[in-house]
């Protein structure tokens, strides 16, 4: 199994992983997302490919794409309070419902972390939500810790999990919990904190 960076030449299958992505966000929270819709429309997703602060993963094997990660890139630098920190965040890891159980997932999410080191990042970071048990419990077997990043206000169902970095979970766990962190050379591999289970965090 190869990971690379995605090309053009990928984009018809990553349109179909997007489309699994969507679906499993609406069956899960019918009242938030549509069906049958994918997040980025195809001139986006050129666009995307070419830019390397936001660089698309894929896991192939034998020419056929598995999987993939869409991942962003900040580098802050000189902010008033802040020190100056490179961040990767993944924004979405999809593997193929087909190809599910040949650790794909875990092949990506090692390449990404790889990555991250290499260019120098301090953090890696997500979201998962609460609707996606199965990518929390993914993420909770790459070592990340889970906590409740905020609530719907209609119906009080918990909206969204996040596996965070220190400083975001410092300040969404603000009931005095205590934090923790798992630090590997310059990069932040775990979140932080606690499960919360079923409750927001105040």
């Amino acid at each position: 199994m190869l990971v690379r960076r995605a090309e053009i030449k990928d984009i018809e299958k990553i349109n179909e992983l997007l489309l699994q992505v969507a679906m499993v966000h609406h069956y899960g929270r019918p009242d938030l997302f549509k069906a049958n819709c994918r997040k980025y429309k195809n001139d986006e997703l050129v666009e995307i490919v070419k830019d390397d602060n936001r660089p698309i993963f894929v896991a192939e094997d034998d020419g056929v794409v598995m999987g993939y990660a869409f991942c962003v890139i900040t580098d802050r630098k000189d902010d008033n309070v802040l020190t100056d920190m490179k961040n990767l965040y993944i924004d979405d890891l999809c593997v193929d419902e087909n190809m599910r159980d040949k650790h794909v997932g875990t092949v990506i999410y090692d390449y990404v972390k790889k990555y991250a080191k290499e260019i120098g990042c301090y953090n890696l970071t997500l979201n998962v939500w609460s609707c996606n048990e199965s990518a929390q419990k993914f993420y909770e077997k790459q070592g990340y810790d889970i906590a409740i990043g905020y609530r719907n206000l209609k119906n009080g169902n918990d909206s969204i999990i996040s596996a965070c970095s220190g400083i975001t979970f410092a300040f969404l766990n603000s009931n005095g919990n205590e934090t923790k962190s798992k630090q590997s050379r310059n990069i932040t591999l775990s979140g932080t904190g606690l499960y919360i289970d079923g409750k927001l965090i105040k």
